[in-house]
């Protein structure tokens, strides 16, 4: 049942049970169906009534009708609302105080709670309109005992309440009722108010959106009067602003959460950032609980006044989500003694007020009668001291609402004051008469309320004609406290009385928006499209959502959200912005900076070359000249001056002579340079050839064929350019193809033959001397070999074993290196680890342990033989990992003597090594040219697959390609054709990025973003990212990071937790299980290694001892870490620990050590230690005997790894050429589980060794991160339906595009078109533009209007020439036919008749004979008619001729002669027979009468027999029009000219 259902019931249901309560007996008084007592309550002389929201809840009650209803329940105690209480009582007092105010008079006041719903308002009304005791109030006989009322706060509440009122002609001052709707005087004619109304505030908000450029936003509004008109008033102002509401919600009166959630989901998933809210208190308080609760921020709020100053949103907790909040609030004013006045209430001094107690339980969270109410709080003693959080109450700093509570008792003071003091004779009612003071009424206040103007707290109180006050307001935001909670910082005003455009002042430097951000939150639903673009609206949106188009080059648009481009004139381009048409620029290397610098170079460079020939000039006689082959050198020095000098002829505009001169002059020098060069070299070559006995090379190589060398080598370059310029020479042109926009003046090359020519014959001889240098002597430069001399500390192992086979093992057990600052004055410090022992790392370390521990238990594998180890700390840094990898490279000894040279072999025959993929690349590095073979357990970088760089690295975890493809993969298959991607900034990170970026560009997906972290860099970076992150549209991350780097991430990320995101995760992170604790990544899915079982590793595990763990320092620090005790036995142990007593339990340890639920990385050890195994076992065993003895060396090792092939607990080991396994993944969703917690759940798999196109596949339903099934949308832009093209957005990535309509005509038929294509000529689009139809066949039918009109015209017509005929016909001899003529008349009618007829050939569908008919029939006939009407008036001239003396012309126009003219005019049928048979005729359709319409019409075949027709029919119809002429001339001038002379008709 809807609300104000609900109320209606309740009413009739009060209203029958007063009527039957009424009874003869007693029907003098009033009889109390239930109790509703006051809140607070104090006789006067006068009473007024308060009414106010002291809770801000309440039950409904029951209606079912069958039994008394229980009294109203009202919950959630309001103590701010109880502060506006106290406010009224505080000014009462105040009042009965004063001696200028009400002197001898007293106020009284009954104050009733409403719970901030119409229907406890309206009993609070009614309860306050009766006497101080309800039950004993008599009729109402006289005038009420209630002057006035204060309230109320909700606008629907005070509806209710002034309705009820104003029969009673009581006036009610409003605090907080701000409807516009309550301006309407013929409705509320009692109702004033001291906060402005609505219609004024609602202009504000428009101009505050208007003036940040807010123009997409949303409303949520209460369901009532206040929320409703609001709404209503902002809607209207904002038409015609460019504002546009994204959507309008409705928080239910009686809160209902379900419906809450559902307006949550609606703002979190809208693109407007910003939201306005127009709500009472009440019901946003358990709405803003349930937000808080989705973890949505990112929102910028506009409050109402409603709520912008509610002081129970100020803890703490609300600053993340309603932190920079902004709106108009009431002006705050000052209340004098207030906040002593509130000190002073306590259940002390109101012992029996049950609203005192309950005030005390709201602020001390305990209970004064815990037998009775609230028995689960503790108990109160009614002195417990004031705390801050207590604001909601006692925070009269800038008091409000209860200032326009203290504002509305003063305006009732000073109207009763006035009323009490009138003027006899001067009053305002009847015969000016005053208001008996004894005798007041509610409806004589009012006058006096109307009229009420007085000054209070330095502010004027009055009202105008509609009740309202001046409308001002504060600008409230919401800023963090010092204390972290939430004050109301005044950043500004609006002013209802200032001219229009001044009303809204900002102090914008001020705000703090949300996030804690400086800067103005956008929210728009499409940016304003700058010139140089044009407005595409989108489909089915509002006119604010629409996409900006660049303008194609040589277009511009030069307004702000422009319709469209317009195109430059020819000799104009547009400029870069797309925004005004330029002239072409004409550009060429001139002498500007670009041009000096080259001329700077060039001349210096002339300049060194010509001192250095000076220095060899000057000392042309020394040996050391003579011994360099001085003449060649010379050549050399001037060639190279003159190269030099040729770059001048680049610079300035290019002419004819310049253009011949660039190439040709430069290569002739350039080639005269190195011809020098190669006779050096060749002359050094043969020196060093010359020395072995018996060769005599160096007399073929004397200063004759030098200089031989060196002319041929020139001479062809000079033969090719001469050819090049006498053929075909370069030659100034205007280059206007390189860039459209420009003119550039440049030199053609002429001949592109002899160009290339030219270019290729350079490097021909260039590279001669080269490869002579690397070839032929590789002797002739050499160095020794030095000594390798250990020049820091060795590092020890962290753990160790001896073994006839010792195998390395190198693990990041720690995070983080200790930096110092290297200043060079002193010897560094040795490298060490710093941070704290990684768990999950240090169970990687025990299961190489335990491996190795089960293969020396195997009597199959390696059986006899003792395999150990050395396990060193990386410290998941490369200094250490180099390092590590020198100890490991040394051999087994701890000291070094510093006169041994590294030749002798490495004494591990293998290491299995790193977690991170860049620790990995220095081992790998530095081991390679030891042959030692590095297996790795978790370093998946795809460019360790580079056998060249990498030839003895191995891995048993997949490459990073394939993990790559397979995350692209997945992308592809969600539709998430627009991401984000955050990498680590290490070898790790950036490679297995680079090949997801190519996979996805595969697969068509655009990446918004990619930026890389990496955990040691500076804060401000992380932060950067973050914020990348918060501020990006796409809503799907990939994250390739390493666990430590994601770990940092996300910590940023929640203190600002950004809009949900979908995060999609790398096998490093997204299974490890310390990563659970991030609420954020809720949903995400990504690809792990195969989670595995390893018998007997768990108990393996929580073996380990004290005993144990003591023989190790890494191990003791281990212990000490999982238990924060220390196992050194001395008391005054430096850790501050206390000393573990030896209870310690490895099994009651929750942490990734000894989780052993997945085993995913930690199987990758196990099976990287077991390929050593294997390795090993090929080279010292045959079949199950080994041989200790036998030395394996490490390149034996490599070559044996290359071929292993075995299987351990179900999982199959082998390596490619590469060094990689076979690449399997489980595809791992994070889900929330039932008792809240977070865990891994395998949906998927993908198996790199399946068919092209099935390796991805999907078991399980995946619930993502908004714990739905509904896979999550993340696009640039929506598919662009059948109908539309893809139109590329200026800029942006392929995937950003707009869907622009086909054009007329053009269709497309596929989802996300690029082009649209036309129709066939005979066929039209349909209206969706995404099929081809044929086009409608219309023609001239016989059941149209037109055709039947046309039918019964051609018939009457002749009907009317054969009835004319008949008649000619039957009075044939008499004069008057005689006279005119009766052969040719009747052929005239007959002709007429037929034309008449020839009509009915275009009715109907055409055919070959109706087309061939059609002009033909019509032609003859009508030519026959014609010439018939001429042959009667050439007859006609004739005869007026004849009339003239002496004339005898009329011999020659008898009845034959007029034969012969009409069969002369005739004779073209023959050429009508022509035009039959030579021109093909028939039927055709015509398509471009009508556009998407084809019309069958007839083809008129031969277009010049058509012609001819119609000419002939025109030029008979002249002459006979002519002839008319004629007869009229001649008829006028024998009348002038005979007289009284007859004519007489022919």
């Amino acid at each position: 049942m809807q609300p104000l259902e609900s109320i209606t019931v309740l009413l009739l249901w009060l209203l029958v049970y007063h009527l039957s309560a009424l009874t003869p007996g007693d029907a003098s008084k009033c009889v109390l169906q239930s109790d509703f007592e006051p809140g607070l309550m104090a006789n006067g002389d006068f009473q007024i009534g308060g009414i106010f929201p002291l809770h801000y809840n309440q039950e409904m009650p029951d209606l079912n009708c069958t039994y008394k209803p229980g009294p109203v329940k009202c919950n959630g105690f309001d103590p701010r609302a109880f502060r506006w209480a106290l406010t009224m009582k505080l000014a009462v007092e105040e009042i009965n105080k004063r001696a200028d105010l009400l002197p001898e008079y007293t106020l009284g006041y009954k104050i009733f709670d409403s719970c901030a719903y119409p229907l406890t308002g309206q009993r609070s009304a009614v309860a306050v309109l009766n006497g101080p005791n309800e039950q004993l109030s008599p009729m109402c006989a006289g005038p009420g005992p209630l002057l006035a009322i204060i309230g109320e706060s909700g606008s629907a509440q005070s509806i209710v309440v002034s309705r009820l009122l104003q029969p009673f002609g009581i006036p009610m001052i409003s605090y907080f009722s701000s409807c516009a709707c309550l301006s309407d005087r013929r409705e509320f004619p009692t109702f004033f108010r001291v906060i402005p109304s609505d219609a004024y505030q609602v202009k504000a908000i428009a101009k505050l959106l208007l003036h940040f450029n807010w123009t997409w936003v949303g409303v949520v509004r209460g369901d009532h009067e206040y929320g409703r008109f609001a709404l209503q008033g902002l809607l209207k102002e904002l038409e015609d602003t460019g504002i546009c509401v994204a959507y309008q919600e409705m928080i239910p009166l009686l809160y209902e959460r379900q419906r809450a959630l559902e307006i949550i989901q609606v703002m979190s998933h809208s693109t407007a950032r910003v939201v306005v809210v127009f709500s009472a208190e009440g019901e946003l308080t358990p709405f803003l609980r349930d937000y808080m609760e989705q973890n949505v921020t990112g929102i910028q709020w506009i409050a109402s006044e409603a709520w912008v100053t509610a002081s129970v949103f100020t803890g703490s907790e609300y600053y993340p989500f309603l932190g920079g909040t902004i709106g108009f609030g009431i002006r705050q004013g000052q209340i004098p003694g207030l906040s002593e006045y509130l000190t002073t209430v306590n259940p002390q001094t109101y012992p029996s007020n049950p609203l005192i107690h309950e005030l005390w339980g709201a602020l001390y969270d305990c209970s004064l009668n815990s037998s009775i109410l609230n028995n689960h709080l503790p108990s109160c003693t009614g002195q417990e001291t004031v705390r801050v959080q207590h604001s909601a109450y006692f925070n009269t700093s800038s008091p409000r609402i209860s200032y326009n509570v203290y504002k509305g008792v003063y305006a009732i003071a000073h109207s009763l004051h006035n009323l009490l003091h009138c003027t006899p004779g001067k009053g305002p009612f009847k015969n000016s008469t005053c208001a008996s003071e004894h005798n007041v009424y509610p409806w004589q206040l009012q006058q006096y309320l109307q009229e009420v103007s007085f000054t209070i707290s330095g502010e004027t109180v009055n009202f105008d004609m509609k009740g309202d006050s001046i409308p001002s307001y504060d600008l409230i935001n919401w800023q963090q406290g010092s204390a972290g909670n939430i004050e109301f910082v005044n950043v500004g005003m609006f002013d209802g009385a200032q001219e229009s455009g001044q009303e809204l002042v900002i102090q914008e430097k001020a705000i703090m928006w949300p996030g804690h951000q400086t800067e103005v939150l956008v929210s728009v639903c499409s940016n304003s499209c700058t010139p140089g673009f044009r407005q595409a609206v989108r489909r089915g949106q509002p006119l604010c959502c629409f996409d900006c188009v660049p303008c194609d080059s040589g277009k511009i648009s030069n307004k702000t959200d422009s319709l469209e481009c317009m195109a430059c004139s020819e000799d104009y381009w547009s400029n870069a912005d797309g925004t005004v048409c330029i002239p072409k620029v004409v550009e060429f290397l001139s002498h500007d900076a670009m041009g000096m610098t080259l001329t700077v170079i060039a001349v210096v460079g002339a300049c060194l070359t010509l001192a250095v020939f000076a220095v060899f000039l000057y000392y042309r006689n020394t040996p050391v000249v003579r011994i360099n082959n001085s003449e060649l050198s010379f050549f050399i020095l001037l060639s190279l001056t003159l190269c030099f000098l040729c770059a001048l002829v680049f610079i300035g505009e290019p002419t004819s002579w310049s253009c011949m001169l660039r190439h040709t002059a430069f290569s002739i020098t350039f080639s005269l340079c190195i011809s020098c060069i190669l006779g050096k070299t060749l002359v050094v070559l043969a020196a060093f050839t010359a020395t072995r006995p018996g060769n005599n090379i160096m007399k073929w190589l004397g200063p004759i064929q030098q200089r031989i060398i060196i002319f041929c080598c020139t001479l062809v370059q000079v033969v090719i350019c001469t050819v090049w310029l006498v053929a075909s020479p370069p030659f100034p042109y205007r280059n206007t193809k390189y860039q459209q926009s420009k003119i550039i003046l440049d030199c053609s090359v002429g001949s592109d033959l002899a160009f290339w020519l030219w270019l290729a014959f350079v490097p021909a001889y260039v590279s001669s001397p080269v490869l002579c240098i690397g070839r032929l002597c590789p002797a002739v430069f050499g160095f020794n070999l030095g000594i390798c001399i250990l020049q820091g500390d060795p590092q020890p192992p962290a753990l160790l074993k001896d073994g006839d086979f010792v195998i390395g093992g190198v693990f990041s057990i720690h995070d983080y290196l200790r930096t110092e600052k290297h200043l060079y004055t002193r010897w560094p410090q040795p490298l060490e680890c710093s941070g704290s022992v990684g768990f999950r790392e240090m169970r990687f370390v025990r299961a190489f342990e335990f491996a190795i521990n089960e293969i020396n238990n195997s009597s199959n594998l390696l059986p006899g033989v003792t395999l150990g180890y050395h396990i060193y700390d990386s410290c998941a840094s490369v200094p250490m990992a180099i390092k590590v990898a020198f100890q490991l490279a040394n051999g087994l000894d701890l000291i070094f003597n510093d006169t041994d040279s590294c030749v002798k072999s490495a004494a591990v025959t293998a290491v299995v090594a790193e977690s991170g993929s860049t620790p990995s690349i220095s081992i790998s590095r530095l081991l390679g040219p030891f042959g030692i073979p590095q297996v790795s357990h978790y370093a998946t970088c795809a460019c360790l697959s580079d056998k060249r760089q990498y030839p003895t690295f191995f891995r048993t975890i997949p490459s990073d390609h394939h993990q790559a493809a397979a995350l692209a993969r997945m992308v592809n298959h969600f539709g998430w054709m627009w991401i984000g991607a955050v990498r680590s900034d290490s070898d790790y990170g950036n490679n297995g990025m680079a090949s997801f970026l190519k996979a996805a560009a595969e697969e068509g997906i655009c990446v918004e973003y990619s930026e890389a972290y990496y955990r040691t860099q500076p804060r401000s970076k992380l932060k950067r990212v973050a914020d990348v992150i918060r501020r990006s549209t796409a809503r799907v991350i990939v994250a390739f990071l390493a666990s430590g780097d994601m770990r940092i991430l996300l910590e940023e990320l929640s203190q600002q937790p950004p809009p949900p995101m979908q995060w999609i995760g790398s096998e490093a992170w997204v299974t490890d299980p310390e990563m659970l604790r991030f609420n954020l990544c809720i949903g995400a899915v990504g690809f792990g290694i195969p989670r595995s079982v390893i018998p007997g590793f768990r108990n393996f595990l929580l073996d380990l001892s004290p005993e144990q763990a003591l023989k190790f320092p890494l191990l003791t620090e281990f212990w000490e870490n999982s238990f924060s005790c220390s196992l050194k036995r001395q008391t005054g142990s430096s850790t501050g620990m206390p000393v573990c007593d030896g209870t310690e339990d490895l099994r009651a340890l929750q942490n990734p050590y000894t989780d052993t639920s997945q085993l995913r990385i930690t199987n990758m050890v196990y099976k990287a230690t077991y390929a050593i195994a294997h390795a090993l076992h090929g080279i010292v065993c045959k079949e199950k005997h080994c041989d200790k003895n036998i030395k394996a060396e490490p390149q034996q090792v490599f070559d044996q790894l290359k071929r292993v092939n075995f299987t351990k607990n179900n999982y199959s080991v082998s390596f490619d050429t590469n060094g990689d396994p076979v690449a399997t993944y489980e595809l791992v969703n994070w889900q929330l589980q039932g008792d809240g917690s977070i865990d891994f759940v395998t949906v998927g798999q993908y198996d790199a060794s399946q068919p092209k196109g099935q390796e991805f596949s999907l078991s399980t339903a995946i619930i993502w991160n908004d714990g739905r099934e509904m896979v999550p949308v993340s696009v640039c832009s929506e598919s662009c339906p059948p109908g539309t093209r893809k139109a590329v957005q200026k800029g942006r990535p392929v995937c950003c595009y707009d869907c622009i309509d086909c054009a007329e005509g053009a269709i497309s038929n596929e989802t996300d078109s690029v082009d649209c294509y036309p129709c066939p000529p005979e066929s039209w689009p349909n209206n969706e533009n995404d099929k081809c139809l044929p086009k409608p066949v219309e023609f001239l039918s016989w059941d149209e209007i037109l055709g039947i009109i046309l039918t019964v015209f051609s018939m009457a017509g002749a009907l009317v020439a054969l009835s004319m005929a008949l008649v000619f016909y039957k009075n044939r001899t008499s004069p008057i036919v005689k006279a005119n003529n009766s052969e040719l008349s009747f052929l005239l009618l007959f002709s007429l008749a037929l034309c008449f007829l020839c009509s009915l050939t275009f009715i109907g569908r055409p055919t070959e004979w109706s087309c061939m008919l059609r002009h033909t029939a019509f032609g003859i006939i009508f030519v026959l008619c014609i010439s018939c009407v001429l042959g009667k008036t050439i007859v006609v001239l004739m005869a007026f001729r004849a009339t003239l003396p002496g004339s005898n012309v009329m011999k020659w126009f008898g009845p034959a002669q007029q034969r012969l003219s009409v069969f002369g005019f005739t004779l073209w049928v023959r050429g009508k027979g022509v035009w039959l048979g030579s021109g093909q005729r028939g039927s055709m359709g015509y398509l471009a009468s009508i556009v998407g319409n084809r019309t069958n019409s007839g083809f008129v075949g031969q277009g010049r027999g058509l012609g001819l027709v119609r000419g002939v029919n025109g030029t008979c119809a002249y002459y006979s029009g002519q002839s008319d002429k004629w007869v009229s001339g001649t008829g006028a001038w024998l009348g002038a000219g005979q007289g009284e002379q007859d004519i007489w008709p022919l």
